[in-house]
Formats: structure tokens, C-alpha cells, sequence
């Protein structure tokens, strides 16, 4: 048995309301893909300017801690070198401490308690060689937020050591970036 396959054809009401549907729709697309190309075109540029902003900030941030360190480190050879048994000036951002045998903190800018009692670096004092040394990022002190130290070289009033203060350079920083 052979059945004929009906085609239906559209009705004319569907036929109306696809060519009104067309008719409506169809003006728009041009507009729609030329909103959508200045749209992809704009978030382009936002993009390219938010990544130069940050290259920009990135350079400076760079800049101000090498300046930082070249301060602390010519501060180190200076104190070294002189018999004065005090300690450097506070620079923004580095508080210092003079470190005796033992590992023992003889002068501190950090807080008073901590003269007398053990620096907590005292690993890094024993590793350091003559140069200033520049320590990785950790706790080496009690109750304090992780931190980096510069290590100076051992002289007979003791070793300098210039503690870097997590929250002051991020403040710096931080004063740089606009919000």
C-alpha cells in the first residue's frame, strides 16, 4: 500500500505573520550589529587603557620600592662604616633594628619589648653573607604581618636589620591607584 504524503500548505494567516514579523525585525538588524560592533570596539579600548594604567602603575610601583632598597641600602653601608652605635633615621615604610650576638635585638624601632629577646631571624643572621641581604617574604616576626628583611653585614656594634612594613608599602602603593 502506497500512502501519498499530504503537504500542508502555510496558511495565509501564518504567511502574514511571518512577512510582518520580517518586515519588523529585519530594519533593525543593521542597527542591532552596529550596536554590538561599537560595543566590542569600546570594551576593546577600555581594555587596552585599564592594561596600560596598570603597566603604568606596575612601573612606578617598581620604581619606588628599587628607590626604597637603594635608600636602605645606603643607609646600611653608612652605619656600617661609622661608629655611631644608634640606629638610621625611619624611613616610610622600614622601621630598623640593630641585632647583637645570638640574635639578640639590642635597639629596636618596631616595639620596646623586643629589646633583650630573640629577633626571630636569627636563621637569617647566621646565613647572610657580608653584603646586604634581601630576605624572602615571611613571619619572621612575632605577631607581626609577613614581611621582608635587608640584612647588613656583622660589625662590632652589632648588625643592622631594616624591617620592611607590609601595610605602610601597600599604602604607598595603594595612593597611586585611583578608586
Amino acid at each position: 500500500m502506497h500512502v501519498e504524503a499530504e503537504t500542508r500548505r502555510p496558511s495565509l494567516v501564518a504567511v502574514l505573520a511571518v512577512a510582518l514579523l520580517l518586515v519588523t525585525l529585519v530594519p533593525f538588524l543593521p542597527l542591532a550589529g552596529l550596536a554590538w560592533w561599537g560595543y566590542h570596539d569600546e570594551v576593546v579600548r577600555i581594555e587596552q587603557g585599564i592594561r596600560a594604567s596598570n603597566r603604568h602603575i606596575a612601573l612606578l610601583a617598581g620604581r619606588y620600592l628599587e628607590t626604597m632598597l637603594r635608600q636602605v641600602r645606603e643607609e646600611i653601608a653608612v652605619y656600617e662604616t661609622s661608629s655611631v652605635p644608634g640606629l638610621p633615621p625611619q624611613i616610610s615604610g622600614v622601621a630598623w633594628e640593630r641585632v647583637g650576638i645570638g640574635g639578640v635585638v639590642a635597639q629596636t624601632q618596631l616595639a620596646p619589648e623586643r629589646i633583650g629577646r630573640a629577633c626571630g631571624y636569627d636563621t637569617l643572621l647566621d646565613a647572610a653573607g657580608p653584603a646586604p641581604e634581601l630576605s624572602a617574604i615571611g613571619s619572621w616576626i612575632e605577631g607581626a604581618a609577613p614581611t621582608v628583611l635587608v640584612l647588613g653585614a656583622p660589625t662590632p656594634n652589632g648588625r643592622l636589620a631594616a624591617v620592611l612594613d607590609p601595610a605602610a608599602l601597600h599604602r604607598a602603593l595603594h595612593a597611586w591607584t585611583p578608586e
